[in-house]
């Protein structure tokens, strides 16, 4: 799964608040963009997504596998969440519905996922398992630390998947690494390197 950024632009009316000729992200090579806090890593993994502030405008396009699609239309990368690209974004306790249950939020990461279903909840309690949350599924995520939210929003992009996952400060507000554990391996890994532990 290939993905290529041609001519990327987000602007603020007319201020130009990110901009990128080109990006490529190849299967099994991690892609690791470093800049100063307010230089445009977010918006940019946002618009990648199509999850940016409508208040926003997205000007370029992506080829994906071949299949061009325009990053500036609304909801035009909504079929590709999950399947294609998921996104483990920076602030995951903001990122989490309040209202419901943790398993159920993983949960919404299974391709055709039915709320109830019990497969989807023996999936998503194995997958808070992995991420070392092991009986935490009933919870709602006020009771969460900043790194058990963190890990619960890896699970839910994780479960269904997607070959691409785009990681917005994947290691702020964790608890000290257990290397043993599913997590810290696919969170310091290619992705190919993850499935095979």
């Amino acid at each position: 799964m290939s993905i290529v950024v041609h001519e990327l632009e987000v602007r603020h009316g007319d201020e130009v608040l990110v901009q990128v000729a080109d990006l490529a992200l190849h299967p099994g090579q991690p892609l690791t963009i470093v800049g100063e806090s307010g230089s445009g890593k977010s918006l940019l993994a946002h618009a990648l997504m199509g999850t940016i502030d409508r208040t926003l405008q997205v000007r370029g396009h992506a080829t994906i596998d071949g299949a061009r699609t325009d990053l500036g239309a609304v909801g035009g990368q909504r079929s590709l969440w999950g399947r294609v690209m998921a996104m483990l974004p920076q602030e995951p306790g903001q990122a989490l519905d309040p209202t419901m249950r943790v398993v159920h939020q993983v949960g919404e990461g299974l391709r055709g996922s039915t709320r109830g279903r019990t497969s989807d909840r023996v999936r998503s309690e194995q997958a808070l398992d992995d991420v070392g949350l092991p009986g935490v599924g009933s919870a709602f995520p006020h009771v969460l630390s900043g790194g058990m939210a963190q890990r619960v929003a890896f699970a839910a992009a994780a479960i269904g998947g997607a070959p691409t996952l785009i990681a917005d400060e994947p290691s702020k507000g964790l608890d000290p690494p257990r290397p043993a554990t599913r997590w810290w391996r696919c969170s310091f890994s290619t992705p190919t390197e993850a499935a095979r532990s």
